[in-house]
């Protein structure tokens, strides 16, 4: 018995790090994630002419608006797909998709001059976060019973 208790008692430390580690790096995400969102509201009035050029004043804000709108809309759908291949076929393999059709979705955008560079550079995130990461499936208490 005094076996397992000082077991328990050296891997505490160890969990309280990796919990620790886990608050502060989706804390970080998060803040990015807002920061981006945030600043794309407040500098819309001056960037809404760039995207839409001939529309008048009002309809270009309303058509920025709706952009912000359609990214708060797919949020939760992509959470929800991301989500249900992670739990399918791991992390690895929805992180390496979410890239690759960011990265296919730029190529179409109109930034051609940029597309190696923006392909290169998402290729080598994701071999950095492919080695990185642990490939381990979500699995609940309910499923496991």
């Amino acid at each position: 018995m005094n076996e397992i208790h000082a077991v328990v008692q050296e891997e505490q430390p160890k969990d309280v790090r990796y919990r620790l580690k886990s608050i502060f790096g989706g804390s970080i995400g998060n803040l990015v994630e807002w920061y981006d969102w945030y600043s794309y509201s407040a500098f819309a009035l001056y960037f809404s002419p760039i995207f839409f050029p001939n529309s008048n004043p009002t309809a270009q804000l309303l058509d920025t608006a709706g952009i912000f709108a359609v990214g708060f809309l797919m949020r939760p759908i992509g959470g929800w797909l991301f989500g249900t291949i992670a739990d399918k076929h791991g992390r690895k393999q929805s992180m390496a998709l979410s890239v690759l059709i960011m990265a296919l979705w730029f190529k179409n955008s109109g930034h051609e001059q940029y597309f190696y560079f923006y392909v290169t550079f998402c290729i080598l995130i994701s071999l950095v976060l492919y080695t990185t990461m642990k490939d381990t499936k979500h699995h609940s208490k309910i499923e496991d019973d």
